[in-house]
């Protein structure tokens, strides 16, 4: 069955952005970024090291976005990468959350063919975890015997 919040097995998380704004670094320089919103924050992947990622495999920052007068980088939040498949852009938030994008999809917005990418959850390592106990599934439900 399928949600309208789900995308085969991965739930929406929120979206890539091309914002066309510049948001300003610690050293007051103002940079190029992809927006990402993730359940209503704000975060920022600089273009130039979203470049370095998908030519290089070399892991982005991303950062938040605050804002005062203007809006700037807030510190690091995570960092973004590819996928080991090479597919799909992940990005890891310090807290151990964990979402992924289609690499075409970031692409295309990276280009300006379209303004958004979709951002879905990834389950937590935690969860990946306790699922290897036997007879627990992801979801928590144990197996009955005789029923495995």
């Amino acid at each position: 069955m399928v949600y309208w919040n789900t995308v085969k097995g991965m739930q929406r998380a929120g979206f890539i952005q091309w914002s066309g704004q510049t948001v300003i670094d610690n050293d007051g320089v103002p940079r190029e970024v992809l927006e990402v919103v993730i359940h209503r924050e704000n975060y920022a992947i600089q273009v130039s090291d979203l470049v370095k990622t998908i030519k290089g495999n070399i892991p982005a920052r991303v950062e938040w976005i605050a804002q005062n007068w203007t809006r700037y980088l807030g510190g690091v939040s995570g960092t973004a990468r590819l996928s080991e498949s090479g597919m799909a852009l992940m990005i890891d938030l310090s807290g151990g959350t964990r979402f992924c994008a289609p690499l075409v999809a970031v692409l295309d917005v990276l280009e300006r063919k379209t303004r958004y990418a979709r951002v879905s959850a990834l389950p937590s390592r935690q969860s990946l975890i306790s699922c290897s106990i036997p007879g627990v599934h992801a979801t928590g439900q144990t197996v009955l015997p005789g029923f495995a």
